[in-house]
């Protein structure tokens, strides 16, 4: 009674300390990096799964963190991560206070009832395969994976007790005994698979266990003593390979007392139940076996799963198993009759094809398990897992108005080279339903495309890219190239261009004649990848290098943009933003980082940090307003892209200040003529001209031209004359769209708000001078203009001849009238007061300056 009441106050204890975090936010926004708004998915389960010493917590390592569940109802409880990488172990304290982690060379300590981490200890191993506490919870042993070695850390304060060159090979895993004065550990020594047994004391070593040479190529994967510490069970497979046996050994003979026989594959996690008389063992061959210990004979065989089974756990109270799979899930059944109670789902398997349905409602992703999962974008659950593929299903997308998905996989999960999907697969988006199946044929199929307005479907297989009617099921037209040289295909967002990928280059179709219209020359990628700006302007290649490859798809203009992202496996993902002029790029193998970079410049704007595990792929929903990746072994994260990127750019904002107005003009009209990547050249084809600078004009609102008026000297370099000019080539184009005639609207406006309302002389500046000066004026109507210079006893010295000048402002020194400070006969002339006569038609107008030397 007492145990019962104990194990209750330990449970309300939890939850409370949880409960902050479960009412402010569903899971699907908890632990989120900065910039990030919801969560797709769990993360891949990545390491083992363990239960709390009172078993009211269920631990689950995955890609992303620790994840937490309620250990008989599966309930999401929490999530403990750093977005440092992938969970490969995780243990629970006996008191239930803390919680352990490793995570490559590093293991960390977790306070349960705040949440908070308490410890980081860099183990300097290679990589923690397994992390778990001694009885009295004062010591934490690690596996040190391919260093060799274990080791024992004082808790809580992390310093190293000891360090065990345990084995001569691989370090696998940890365990210790009930009475914590034996530590066992399981791995390899010279292609031999061994488990040995160590003095906690003083780190001796006891006794050696061989359990043979056998499928011994990965050694002993998972050990667990007997509750009443008198045996241990080992086993010693792998995913897809290895031994397909159980041993348990006798410690007090040190004998192997049983071999069990009955997966068909190998056996990847072993664990005795809370009396000792039942061993659990998980398999590849995704069954889980339960085996009488006296007797060592089989009792049952569970066939829940769909894939191979990583770990498996009784809980302490012995009411419970727990199993977790490669399928994404984790079951768990009574023990006494070992029928499922719950299943915890969301732990996605790792994918490669996303995308968004039209109206942004739903993510579409395929899966490493062979599933294709739709999502709720709004509440980031899973509403639908369509199965049908025998392959990982490696691409994903929605048609044009959003009713159907096609599907595309690769090989089988047993990786038989000689096996391939080779089916498309349509699915309606509504009910999740198949609809109809595309027989490829033998072709790998590889990368699917719908077409953004008809339901032509394209498919890559190595050489050959063919379009599909997808109404019939029929073929419609195949372009081949070299032998296993296309990467990927996509269509123009307007439909009426194929881009295809190769190797050393990109290829343009017209769709409706099909006729190859352009061919661009790619540097060599042995993968990459190539996405449309949203106005169809610009293509970029990005894949296995640290460079993004942009070409104006008009002019075949060039450049790259060097991301340097990876050094190790440089493979880059790179996406247009709704602007344009931004593009988003991330690396597969780096630290999570996103880029933002813009393309004309080449210069990189600013990043954010995602994904600890690296992200493999970014899309944009159709509005622009947020977008997806993916990464982490299973995870989608969500972004609102303004959020990050703010303002919005519009794309007349050539100057990028955040607005459009009068400088805009003024930049473009300074780079009139420019060819290539330019800033100013707005329509994206290659060349600024007028066109451009009526785009910007289009953009403005007619408010915009008030304050020139009062403010004129914020746009001292833009005169009448200049808009005058700017009109004339306007009203050459003879163009009738939207566009052209605002800009037309804007500029004439504007040209009114720039004429003077009467002609001025204006101050000479500097005054006084030496040797030079300018001399301003404003026209209210074109005029020839003449200014004299007079000395102060009124002898004319100087006739500026200026000409003809339209109505408008001449102020700066580009403008305004210029003397040098010399007669007519080119001398310089005295100090002293002169006179300056501006005459412009009917009207003249004089001031007074001064020489001073």
């Amino acid at each position: 009674m007492k145990s019962l009441r104990t194990t209750f106050v330990l449970f309300l204890l939890t939850t409370i300390c949880f409960l902050n975090n479960v009412i402010s936010a569903e899971y699907t926004e908890w632990s989120l990096p900065e910039g990030a708004v919801k969560r797709l998915g769990k993360g891949s389960i990545t390491g083992n799964i363990t239960f709390s010493q009172d078993s009211t917590l269920l631990a689950v390592a995955s890609s992303i963190g620790v994840w937490l569940y309620d250990g008989y109802t599966g309930e999401e409880i929490n999530l403990f991560t750093n977005h440092s990488g992938s969970i490969t172990s995780v243990a629970f304290s006996p008191d239930g206070k803390t919680l352990a982690c490793s995570s490559s060379s590093e293991f960390y300590i977790w306070e349960l009832e705040t949440g908070s981490l308490k410890l980081t200890i860099s183990a300097n191993t290679s990589y923690i395969e397994d992390v778990v506490f001694s009885p009295d919870g004062k010591t934490l042993a690690t596996a040190g994976g391919y260093d060799e070695t274990a080791e024992l850390w004082e808790i809580p304060s992390g310093a190293l007790i000891r360090s065990i060159d345990a084995h001569a090979d691989d370090v696998n895993c940890v365990a210790f005994s009930p009475d914590g004065k034996i530590l066992a550990t399981g791995g390899r020594d010279d292609e031999i698979s061994t488990i040995k047994l160590w003095d906690t004391t003083n780190g001796e070593l006891k006794s050696t266990l061989t359990t043979g040479k056998e499928s011994s190529t990965l050694g002993v994967r998972d050990i667990t003593f007997s509750p009443d510490g008198s045996k241990i069970a080992s086993c010693e497979g792998s995913w897809y390979f290895g031994d397909n046996k159980v041993k348990i050994w006798d410690l007090v003979s040190l004998e192997l007392q049983s071999t069990l026989k009955g997966h068909v594959k190998g056996v990847l996690s072993v664990s005795f139940s809370a009396d000792g008389k039942t061993l659990a063992s998980g398999g590849a061959d995704s069954t889980i076996c339960l085996w009488d210990v006296d007797s060592s004979t089989h009792e049952t065989t569970l066939i829940d799963h769909r894939y191979l089974i990583k770990n498996v756990a009784f809980s302490p109270d012995g009411r419970t198993l727990a199993s977790a799979s490669d399928d994404g899930t984790v079951i768990l059944r009574d023990s006494e009759n070992y029928k499922a109670r719950t299943t915890i789902t969301e732990h996605t398997a790792w994918g490669t094809g996303i995308a968004f349905s039209p109206d942004g409602k739903q993510i579409v992703t395929g899966c490493w398990d062979t599933t294709v999962r739709i999502w709720d974008t709004s509440t980031g659950r899973n509403t639908s897992t369509l199965r049908g593929h025998r392959g990982e299903v490696i691409s994903v997308t929605f048609n044009s108005d959003g009713r159907t998905i096609a599907s595309s996989a690769g090989y089988s999960l047993d990786y038989d080279w000689d096996f391939a999907d080779s089916t498309i697969r349509l699915w309606d988006a509504a009910t999740g339903t198949p609809k109809s199946t595309i027989f490829v044929g033998s072709d790998y199929v590889g990368a699917i495309n719908f077409s953004p307005i008809e339901n032509i479907l394209t498919s890559a297989s190595n050489s050959k890219v063919k379009l599909w009617d997808t109404t019939t099921g029929n073929p419609l037209w195949t372009v081949t190239g070299d032998e296993k040289d296309i990467l990927r295909v996509t269509f123009s967002p307007d439909g009426s261009t194929l881009a295809i990928n190769s190797q050393r280059e990109i290829n343009l179709y017209d769709i409706s004649t099909k006729q190859l219209i352009k061919s661009f020359s790619a540097p060599w990628q042995r993968y990459s990848n190539i996405t449309y700006s949203p106005n169809g302007r610009y293509i970029a290649r990005s894949g296995s290098d640290n460079n993004i490859h942009i070409w104006n798809v008009d002019s075949g203009a060039f450049k790259t943009l060097s991301t340097s992202n990876s050094d190790r496996y440089p493979q880059v993902t790179a996406v247009f933003g709704p602007d344009n002029r931004t593009l988003v790029t991330a690396g597969v193998d780096n630290d999570g980082s996103i880029q933002f970079w813009d393309v004309v410049s080449g210069e990189q704007k600013m990043s954010i940090h995602g994904m600890p595990n690296g992200i493999d792929r970014i899309i944009f929903s159709p509005n622009g307003s947020t977008f997806a990746t993916t990464g982490g072994f299973g995870t989608i994260l969500i972004w609102d892209y303004h959020t990050i990127v703010n303002p919005y750019r519009h794309e007349a904002d050539v100057n990028g200040d955040g607005v459009v107005d009068i400088s805009d003009l003024v930049f473009v009209a300074k780079n009139f003529g420019q060819t290539g990547f330019n800033a100013a050249d707005v329509n994206g084809d290659a060349v600024v001209d007028i066109a451009d600078l009526l785009i910007v004009a289009g953009a403005m609102d007619e408010v915009a031209v008030a304050p020139i008026a009062t403010h004129r000297n914020l746009y001292s370099p833009l005169t009448s004359t200049e808009v005058h000019k700017w009109l004339l080539q306007a009203h050459q184009l003879n163009s009738l769209d939207v566009t052209t005639q605002k800009g037309i609207l804007f500029l004439e406006q504007l040209l009114m708000a720039l004429a003077p309302q009467k002609t001025a002389l204006l101050p000479n500046y500097p005054n006084p001078f030496n040797p030079e000066t300018w001399i301003p004026y404003q026209l209210s109507e074109s005029s020839v203009v003449t200014i004299e210079i007079y000395s102060s006893d009124g002898q004319l010295i100087r006739t500026l001849d200026v000409g003809e000048k339209a109505a408008g402002i001449y102020q700066n020194r580009g403008a305004a009238a210029f003397w040098d400070g010399r007669n007519e006969m080119g001398e310089p002339v005295a100090s002293g007061v002169y006179f300056y006569k501006l005459t412009a038609g009917s009207h003249s107008a004089t001031r007074r300056m001064v020489i001073r030397k």
